[in-house]
């Protein structure tokens, strides 16, 4: 009774402040949110009887390593109403791509808008001898894209790799991004004419895409990546057992412990966004984390926990010891409220170690805490 009066007040009380390391974080947008992206087209322009163009041409000279630029202005006064081709720059509206990864962050000059950057393609490899086709979709000044389709077929003559994402379909879905994609490639299936699959600039490297959220609106995001960082495992229990007819009982214990926890972490974040202000509570909702630890620490051996060695205590003496311990680590945050849960085994070092009931032996560990990093140890 009196071990777990302490485990809980030991549990309650405890609560640990420091700094975790991050790599590969990545979120994954709600489906359908509208994202923009901005491309420049060849559009014409209108040119009417009477108006001036003014042309400028620059022409560049060197002497002895040194250049000179001279521009050439002249005036053409247009004699009947005709067009010209000018590039304008078109505002597209796209769907954000379901369950793809990508990174986000903050535009510097403009804090009410969010840049989206999706993660690369994967690689594929066509072999040699494949019949394949190039497809382009091509944008129109109105923002609607036109899907070029040559009537030649080529076929490789060597093994060819292509970051594009694998589209494993016969015939192309009506896919927002099927849409908008500048690349697709046609691949056919040995006999020559039919399509086995197709490979597609799903994720866009080149293209910025941004997007911008009312004031006060609120949207959730998926994300997952790897975390590790320092750690100390708060209470130990350890399982009642019997070996040789002795009852070794179980065990609550507040041991001095630290090492690193690594491990893999998904969870949903909330992005807010308040006009004048920017976003804001861009913080997790809530997160799981699950991987391995390594600890090392120490232990005071005494008549108590040494029934089971080859020379036990039997006097009031004591004896430290070290102790090395792995396993794996659960980690559940909701806010900012985090509840650890570890399952290991204890490996004792030093001369004396075996004499120590729990060598070798499995434990729980538990512990909760206040703050984003709760279990993660300064």
């Amino acid at each position: 009774m009196k071990n777990c009066i302490t485990f809980l007040l030991l549990l309650i009380c405890y609560c640990s402040y420091g700094q975790t390391y991050e790599t590969l974080k990545n979120v994954k947008l709600p489906k359908n949110l509208k994202l923009t992206k901005k491309v420049t087209v060849s559009c014409p322009q209108e040119l009417k009887k009477g108006q001036t163009i003014i042309n400028e041409t620059e022409f560049k000279h060197t002497v002895d390593g040194k250049s000179t630029t001279k521009t050439i202005i002249s005036e053409e006064v247009i004699t009947e109403n005709t067009t010209t081709l000018v590039d304008k720059e078109v505002t597209i509206k796209v769907n954000s791509i379901e369950n793809a990864k990508a990174n986000i962050y903050v535009d510097e000059k403009d804090n009410s808008i969010i840049h989206v950057n999706y993660w690369l393609n994967p690689t594929n490899t066509i072999l040699k001898d494949t019949n394949i086709k190039f497809i382009t979709n091509t944008y129109n000044c109105d923002g609607t894209t036109t899907r070029n389709v040559p009537k030649t077929i080529t076929k490789l003559d060597s093994d060819k790799k292509y970051m594009l994402y694998k589209y494993e379909k016969q015939t192309l879905g009506n896919e927002d991004y099927l849409t908008h994609c500048d690349t697709i490639i046609e691949v056919y299936k040995n006999d020559g004419t039919s399509v086995d699959y197709y490979l597609i600039n799903k994720y866009d490297r080149k293209t910025d895409y941004t997007f911008q959220l009312a004031n006060r609106e609120t949207i959730y995001l998926k994300n997952s990546s790897i975390v590790f960082g320092p750690l100390t495992i708060p209470i130990k229990y350890r399982f009642d057992f019997e070996k040789n007819d002795i009852k070794i009982n179980e065990d609550f214990t507040a041991d001095l412990n630290v090492g690193i926890f690594g491990g893999w972490t998904f969870g949903k974040q909330k992005v807010n966004y308040q006009r004048g202000v920017g976003f804001k509570d861009n913080f997790n909702v809530w997160s799981i984390t699950i991987g391995p630890f390594f600890n090392v620490g120490t232990t005071t051996l005494s008549k108590s926990n040494t029934t089971l060695g080859k020379t036990p205590i039997t006097s009031d003496a004591t004896q430290n010891i070290g102790v090395v311990s792995t396993g794996i680590g659960f980690v559940k945050s909701v806010y900012n409220f985090q509840f650890g849960l570890f399952y290991g085994w204890d490996f004792g070092a030093g001369k004396d170690s075996n004499n120590w009931n729990y060598d070798g032996k499995p434990w729980f560990g538990f512990g909760i805490g206040y703050s984003l990093t709760g279990f993660w140890k300064k």
